[in-house]
């Protein structure tokens, strides 16, 4: 969960705003839930304070939740 972790903050620093890249962000915030690891919060807490985009920061919210 590593690797996911580390697309998803490359992926918010290249941002572009395309349906595939929320698409993408949206379910690499998802596929941190099963990982069961607190430690990807602050992530999460960055892709929600950072992203425009609603339903990235619906999964994202949703995400952390379900970490918590």
């Amino acid at each position: 969960y590593d690797a996911v972790d580390k697309k998803i903050r490359q992926m918010l620093a290249s941002s572009g705003s395309g349906r595939m890249e929320s698409d993408t962000i949206a379910w690499l915030c998802k596929s941190l839930i099963i990982s069961e690891d607190r430690k990807y919060i602050p992530t999460l807490d960055k892709v929600i304070d950072t992203t425009s985009v609603n339903s990235i920061k619906r999964h994202a919210r949703n995400a952390r939740k379900r970490l918590e």
